[in-house]
């Protein structure tokens, strides 16, 4: 069994992970009245999902943090009830870093089976020579809990959780060099970003092969450097 050293993952994003999961009756109650966790049953609703660090984020050539808009519940529920057990554990013991560690390879697991992570996974093609795959960056979502895309709006539960859990703030924590959001109408207020914060780039869920390949070349060009080709051409 692999040991995890204790200072493996920072105070602030063991904090973070916690005020997530933990989350308070006050914002439960607020998230729920957005139409937050809606839309699946099966899954817990006295927990939210914080996301997680790539085991192989802290090695990458860009730290780079994909933030989408909110969980599909039942697709959530096929693909994540392992991520939902370790959750639960840390609710209730808190996030010692073996447990945070399973949850990241956890969610390196499931993500690949998200419909982002199509849309992500051609910016991060461009990125030249080096593999960013699902190890490689951090994943999170604006809002936390989940809902069924075609009986909600994901608008009011991310209005409701970008104040409360800012994603500068998670960026920080991790030291993520760029946001790479997938959110046609985000601004840097309501996703809880100061403007001087970190890089973002902004794209819609649709958005057309040619955008999302832009962004990734101008991530390459400014992070990289444009004589690293992207590894697909």
């Amino acid at each position: 069994m692999t040991v995890v050293r204790a200072d493996a993952y920072s105070v602030e994003y063991v904090r973070y992970v916690e005020s997530v999961v933990r989350v308070s009756d006050e914002h439960r109650a607020a998230c729920e009245r957005a139409t937050g966790a809606s839309g699946e049953p099966r899954l817990s609703g006295q927990i939210r999902w914080p996301g997680y660090v790539g085991s192989n984020f802290a090695g990458a050539s860009i730290r780079i943090l994909c933030a989408a808009q909110v969980h599909h519940g039942p697709e959530l529920h096929r693909t994540a009830q392992g991520i939902e057990a370790i959750l639960k554990r840390i609710a209730a013991e808190g996030g010692a870093p073996e447990l945070i560690q399973r949850m990241g390879l956890a969610y390196e697991q499931a993500i690949k089976q998200w419909g982002p992570w199509a849309d992500f996974e051609k910016i991060l093609m461009r990125l030249g020579p080096a593999i960013f795959g699902p190890a490689e960056i951090a994943y999170t979502n604006v809002a936390k809990c989940w809902q069924n895309p075609s009986t909600s709006d994901c608008e009011k539960p991310m209005e409701v959780c970008a104040p409360a859990f800012p994603l500068d703030r998670l960026a920080q924590a991790i030291g993520a060099q760029v946001i790479l959001l997938m959110s046609a109408s985000g601004t840097m207020s309501r996703v809880g970003l100061r403007e001087d914060a970190v890089a973002l780039f902004n794209f819609g869920g649709r958005s057309s092969n040619a955008r999302l390949r832009e962004i990734g070349d101008t991530v390459r060009e400014r992070f990289v450097g444009p004589a690293h080709a992207p590894v697909n051409g």
